[in-house]
């Protein structure tokens, strides 16, 4: 049986558990996933800059 490693995913924050037999094996799936990482963090930026404007915004109309 393989050993569940847990495994952050950015995108909404939540994780995932992937056996050691689901992890990535060649570079191409590697670099896969690097780039999903990116992607996902780059909307979880955006994401954090949005809401940090919204309460900006609304602080400074009060």
């Amino acid at each position: 049986m393989a050993k569940n490693i847990p495994a952050s995913r950015l995108s909404g924050g939540t994780s995932i558990l992937v056996g050691a037999a689901d992890a990535p094996d060649s570079d191409q799936e590697k670099a896969e996933l690097a780039n999903e990482i990116a992607r996902a963090t780059l909307q979880h930026d955006a994401q954090m800059a949005a809401l940090g404007l919204q309460e900006t915004q609304a602080y400074l109309a009060d």
